[in-house]
């Protein structure tokens, strides 16, 4: 068995993101995605795992409203700051 080392909320954000700007009217292309996840990143404290239950007791702790609120959150605001500011000419 290999162990990895990974942050979760990667995975977490990157996942929501989808939901979150499906609707919105901007640019979705792969730099203000990357964009978007890494400034959300930058506002949402890391969650390391190693291990496939460390893994199992996050993925747990993400189920909890205010985690999903926090992450949703951190994801609109980090939409609203590369909509007004993209990194690329239009």
């Amino acid at each position: 068995m290999s162990l990895e080392l990974k942050n979760l909320m990667e995975e977490v954000v990157t996942s929501t993101l989808p939901e979150v700007w499906k609707n919105i009217d901007m640019c979705k292309c792969e730099k203000c995605r990357l964009d978007i996840i890494a400034i959300s990143l930058n506002h949402l404290p890391p969650r390391y795992i190693v291990s496939q239950r460390g893994e199992v007791y996050s993925r747990t702790d993400f189920l909890v409203l205010q985690k999903r609120v926090d992450i949703m959150t951190a994801v609109s605001n980090a939409i609203h700051i590369v909509k007004k500011n993209p990194h690329h000419k239009e």
